[in-house]
């Protein structure tokens, strides 16, 4: 029966499930993206099993295995090499979350999230766990924690070594955006998508101080929350600021 597709090493660089020829070797792994398992006896058996201990990435997305899913994952013996996991729109909670941040196996450095059901606790218990310590891409778009959860993300020493935070749809306001400038922690901040948020022209104000998320290069956001002359003032401020405003 084959349950999964694996791209291995040498010269596989993976992007959507997707192969292209790079020179030299692989800096990825073995990456893991199934795309033909169907029942969650299939998926609990690939992730429990010997062959998955050199699995560096985990590509899962759509499959609705819920919190069951991220509790195999955590539980694990064989994922002590995993450090990407790609789990949107699968239906996964707080409870999920709580688990794989306190696996005593897992040392995660990227994670994808987006569009589950992913409230301000479970944000708490994400950026406190062990296995999500040296995190350096978060991508929760869709989960509506609203700036509670901005709150907890900025005030988090987790996130000292987050480079990318993708944070669209999840109801945040000027609130919000404001825990995220004020953050000690977001220092290393290099992108950040807040498209599709509640935040004005005048808290937007604020991203032009040098100050706030001082390394951050790119920022994605509405052209609707963008006031007159924006993208013109931050070439003044922050020339090293690239703006995506679609």
């Amino acid at each position: 029966m084959k349950w999964f597709n694996v791209f291995t090493v040498a010269t596989t660089i993976l992007a959507a499930g997707c192969q292209s020829e790079q020179p030299g070797p692989n800096p990825y792994g073995k990456y893991y993206f199934i795309d033909t398992i169907t029942t969650f006896e299939e998926f609990r058996s690939l992730i429990e099993g010997p062959a998955f201990a050199d699995a560096d990435s985990l590509r899962y997305g759509k499959l609705a295995f819920g919190d069951r899913g991220l509790e195999v994952i955590a539980s694990s013996s064989h994922v002590g090499n995993l450090r990407r996991v790609y789990a949107e729109d699968t239906g996964a909670t707080d409870i999920g979350l709580r688990a794989l941040a306190y696996s005593a196996t897992l040392q995660l450095e990227q994670l994808y999230l987006s569009r589950n059901s992913i409230s301000a606790d479970g944000l708490q218990s994400l950026m406190s766990g062990p296995a999500t310590s040296r995190l350096t891409v978060l991508r929760l778009n869709g989960n509506q924690f609203g700036d509670r959860g901005i709150a907890v993300i900025a005030s988090a020493e987790h996130a000292l070594n987050l480079r990318e935070l993708f944070v669209a749809n999840v109801a945040m306001t000027d609130d919000g955006l404001l825990a995220l400038c004020a953050s000690r922690h977001l220092r290393s901040l290099e992108w950040l998508e807040i498209t599709t948020s509640r935040v004005t022209p005048k808290s937007l104000l604020g991203v032009l101080d040098p100050n706030c998320m001082p390394k951050l290069e790119f920022l994605e956001v509405d052209k609707r929350n963008l006031g007159p002359g924006f993208v013109e003032l931050a070439a003044q401020k922050r020339p090293g600021l690239r703006i995506s405003a679609p």
